[in-house]
């Protein structure tokens, strides 16, 4: 694969200047002239990325990824103002008998819930379309590696909100008990 890509690029670059054209400076010349190794792509070397089913489906998958992050970082949020809510007053008993705020953090509850439940079947088809898209690519290819990274960080982040809410829910949890022994 490399090597077809590598005979795809043509001879020049976009400044018209040869590639390799031999003598010390010539790489120096090459990374001036083709404006280094940030230099846009040709439009044969964009068409060629474009009809590589592999790399469009990585682009998809970094697409998805993204989007993984932010409702991560969402539902981040969202466990913070429960635990917020739950923290309120000495050992979230006062959150108790302020009806809003038990409904305020039971729709909450549900809302984290529900953001869990479809993270993490999200995760699982971008792990599945990653491990498609890194045997069609090879399993050393650097835009395979760059997306299992990102995979891992992203199951990671999960995993923290995951625990989060677990252990403010306990804590939800342990206030109610409380405030329930202190009505008997």
């Amino acid at each position: 694969e490399f090597f077809s890509l590598a005979r795809s690029i043509p001879a020049t670059g976009p400044m018209g200047a040869i590639r390799g054209g031999g003598g010390a400076n010539s790489s120096l010349s090459t990374q001036l002239t083709s404006g280094g190794d940030h230099s846009r792509p040709t439009s044969s070397q964009q068409q060629q990325q474009n009809n590589n089913p592999a790399l469009v489906e990585l682009r998809n998958f970094r697409h998805e990824a993204s989007e993984i992050s932010r409702d991560v970082s969402t539902t981040s949020s969202l466990l913070a103002e429960l635990s917020r809510l739950v923290k309120t007053g000495a050992g979230g008993t006062r959150m108790f008998a302020d009806e809003s705020a038990n409904d305020r953090a039971d729709a909450l509850v549900l809302r984290i819930k529900s953001n869990i439940e479809g993270l993490h079947s999200r995760l699982e088809e971008a792990s599945f379309t990653l491990d498609r898209s890194k045997r069609r690519l090879g399993k050393n290819s650097q835009a395979g590696m760059e997306a299992s990274n990102l995979v891992g960080q992203l199951k990671e982040d999960f995993v923290k909100t995951t625990s989060g809410f677990k252990a403010v829910l306990e804590e939800r949890s342990d206030g109610m008990k409380d405030t329930n022994d202190r009505k008997r």
